[in-house]
């Protein structure tokens, strides 16, 4: 017998269509973004993993963007009805690092910052996110 029980969370479906509506949208404004993964994960065949090609930076930056608002959304319902309110920091926090992830890259695309910013700036994000809500997920909800 376990001496922890899952909380149900009805929720989650309610973000995995979030995900879905978001993919379409991406897909409906840049219709050529399948082939074009496609075409960037054929180019690893020769020397390894490439850096993501300019053509997909765009549909990128549009997706993380959708896919953050998506998660400050649910973290808002969550706040709102209670329901898995234990997740409403990490949906929170997680909405905001795709949001900044987006940033940076629209940063990048424009030519604003190198590469060699980029990678270690969305590290060091992901880091930041992680050690804040850790913390920030303590406080509200006392436990890790």
């Amino acid at each position: 017998m376990s001496r922890f029980r899952r909380e149900s969370d009805p929720l989650g479906l309610v973000s995995f269509g979030g995900l879905l509506i978001v993919a379409a949208i991406v897909i409906i404004n840049f219709p050529n973004v399948l082939s074009d993964i496609v075409v960037w994960f054929r180019s690893w065949e020769v020397g390894g993993p490439k850096m993501i090609t300019l053509n997909l930076i765009w549909p990128l930056i549009w997706f993380l963007a959708g896919n953050g608002i998506s998660n400050l959304v649910l973290s808002g319902v969550r706040a709102v009805t209670w329901i898995g309110h234990r997740k409403i920091v990490s949906d929170a926090f997680g909405g905001v690092y795709l949001i900044l992830a987006s940033f940076l890259f629209r940063e990048y695309a424009a030519g604003l910052i190198p590469l060699t910013i980029l990678l270690p700036s969305l590290i060091i994000a992901l880091g930041a996110m992680i050690l804040i809500g850790s913390i920030v997920s303590y406080i509200v909800n006392r436990k890790l």
